[in-house]
């Protein structure tokens, strides 16, 4: 008896966790090239930061170099603000999009999951 059901109680299990394997499977075909997209946008956007970071030598070098510790007075001291700014919005937004669109895939909402990967894929472009 007890095996019995713990062999009804297995089946059963089974039978629950295999329609979101399934549904996995089945995803829009705007899903993947969306997660495609967001991971090329935040490979460029990490490359540009760090092409853009240590331009200029830390104070404590150029005070040993001879050279004013002091920055210019002629230079601004804040960044300028372009449109570089709203980029990391727009990958949040994209990468949150694309999650969505992932979850509503493993739900079974096709058409939430193709809705959601058209969003994202619309803002990366």
């Amino acid at each position: 008896m007890k095996r019995l059901c713990a062999v009804i109680g297995a089946v059963a299990m089974a039978l629950t966790l295999a329609p979101p394997a399934l549904a996995a499977e089945k995803c829009p075909p705007e899903v993947a090239p969306a997660k495609a997209m967001l991971q090329k946008a935040a490979a460029a956007r990490k490359a540009k930061t760090a092409k853009g970071q240590d331009v200029q030598a830390p104070r404590a070098l150029a005070a040993t170099k001879g050279q004013e510790v002091q920055a210019p007075r002629g230079q601004e001291v804040q960044a300028p603000r372009g449109q570089e700014v709203q980029a990391p919005r727009a990958l949040t937004k994209a990468r949150r999009l694309v999650r969505e669109a992932e979850l509503a895939c493993k739900k079974g909402n096709m058409e939430l999951a193709a809705k959601k990967a058209g969003e994202a894929m619309d803002l990366l472009k």
